[in-house]
């Protein structure tokens, strides 16, 4: 064999050996990680769950950093979607080195009374590729029992935070599928609230005190000469069914009076709303309006009916009208400023009956030696535009008085609507007689009726005329 012969040979043979000993060469500067051992154990009375995780590395010396990664899963639901526990960096270990993780989880981040299986996987990187055969051993996993929690049921816990997931009513949810339900929530809220505007703009209420034409006040004007014109012009200055203007002598006052088809005061008149508001010399003041509440208005006709039939004696009314007042005045007082609290207080009630059930009557006063005289008594001619007919009850009342507080002023305003409202319902009224023969004196002193209701203290004739004498 020649020399040169030799010399191929023995390349050749350096070469074959060369590339059967390169990947254990290689396996030796690569480093290896695997989990010897994973274990837990419950600690601090049964309340923190520590896993203990033992990581050797059988290769080279490592580099760089790599991964470690705890997920979680339901043992009783293992095709689920595990949810991450932890996420976190494992320092290099030279060769032949281990180091002992000890990681606690709370015991209120699983459900209780379960079983969990946790999978440990460290180093799956780009040198060690997962599903490959160095990186079998780098991924191992256990499974812990969750003790039940003392004295309550894990659905008991309504809202509870971890690390990196929140547990509601004994759901887990990731920080994502949370913040995506809080944004859900406050969308269909949203929603709701918009739907609410629409609604009510829809089917809203017609207004408590909307336009209002009494059923007699469309009526062209009679001549001013003639018994017609001058009730009609008398007509325009009834108010309501009491007789509140100051007794002096010649005094001339009306009322209107709200009876049934066959007499008798409010029969088959309903009371559809009330008002207390403030007044200047320009109008009401709409920013002091209060409305009586529904169930007021509606215990307001159930005593009305009830006293029609004489069911209730005077302290029986008192009791049951007063919340009404008390309800009024509360919520007109928030209103009421410092600086206008002196102005007058008007009460309105509008009233609404069904035409032919129902008349409107009205009667003309005249106060001779502090008495009042009924001089005149007519029903006005009506202009029916539907079958509802509408009237409406106006009183007024002092405003806070010198030397009044605040309390002081809120009694007494109750107590002066409560007054009025006893009053338009009293049955045996004196100005509710029909006849038109000549009616006694109804004298004032018999109503007792509040100063604050007429703006003068009633007059007593013996006193009136002992101070006129010379």
């Amino acid at each position: 064999m020649s020399k040169q012969v030799r010399q191929y040979a023995l390349v050749t043979m350096i070469a074959i050996v060369s590339l059967w000993i390169a990947p254990f060469a290689n396996a030796q500067e690569i480093r290896d990680y695997a989990i010897t051992d994973v274990r837990s154990e419950l600690i601090e009375d049964d309340t923190v769950i520590r896993l203990t995780v033992v990581v050797e590395n059988i290769g080279a010396d490592a580099v760089g950093e790599t991964d470690i990664l705890i997920m979680a899963q339901e043992a009783s639901d293992l095709d689920a979607e595990s949810r991450e526990l932890l996420s976190d960096n494992l320092l290099p270990l030279d060769s032949g080195t281990s180091v002992t993780l000890e990681i606690p989880f709370e015991v209120t981040t699983f459900p209780a009374d379960s079983q969990q299986v946790l999978t440990v996987s460290v180093g799956i990187d780009r040198f060690e590729l997962a599903n490959t055969e160095i990186a079998e051993n780098n991924i191992q996993t256990i499974t812990i029992t969750i003790p039940p929690r003392a004295g309550r049921a894990d659905s008991d816990v309504l809202f509870q935070r971890t690390t990196d997931s929140v547990i509601v009513a004994g759901q887990t949810y990731t920080l994502w599928q949370a913040g995506m339900g809080i944004l859900g929530f406050v969308g269909v809220l949203m929603l709701f609230w918009v739907l609410s505007i629409i609604i009510r703009a829809l089917f809203r209420s017609r207004p408590k005190f909307g336009p209002w034409q009494p059923p007699y006040g469309v009526m062209p004007m009679y001549d001013q000469n003639t018994l017609e014109g001058r009730r009609w012009s008398w007509q325009q200055h009834a108010q309501n069914g009491l007789l509140l203007a100051p007794p002096t002598n010649n005094n001339v006052h009306a009322v209107k009076l709200l009876l049934g088809a066959q007499g008798g005061p409010f029969i088959n008149w309903d009371v559809t709303a009330m008002r207390l508001s403030q007044y200047d010399t320009y109008g009401r003041i709409a920013r002091t309006q209060v409305f009586a509440e529904k169930k007021y208005i509606k215990r307001f006709n159930k005593v009305l009916r009830q006293r029609q039939k004489g069911n209730f004696d005077e302290g029986k009314l008192q009791k049951r009208l007063r919340p009404i007042a008390e309800n009024m005045v509360k919520q007109f007082n928030k209103k009421v400023s410092k600086k206008t609290s002196f102005l007058p207080i008007a009460f309105d009630m509008r009233l609404a009956g069904e035409h032919g059930t129902v008349r409107i009557v009205f009667e003309l006063y005249q106060c001779r030696d502090y008495a009042w005289y009924r001089i005149d008594q007519w029903e006005p001619m009506m202009q029916v535009v539907s079958q509802k007919m509408q009237e409406n009850y106006t009183f007024t009342i002092h405003g806070k008085e010198q030397g009044e507080n605040k309390r002081e002023f809120r009694d007494r305003l109750r107590d002066d609507l409560l007054w009025l409202l006893l009053e338009s319902i009293r049955i045996d009224a004196p100005q509710e007689a029909t006849t038109s023969a000549p009616q006694e004196p109804v004298m004032r002193e018999q109503f007792a009726v509040p100063d604050t209701l007429s703006g003068m203290k009633p007059l007593n004739p013996n006193t009136d005329e002992q101070q006129a004498m010379p």
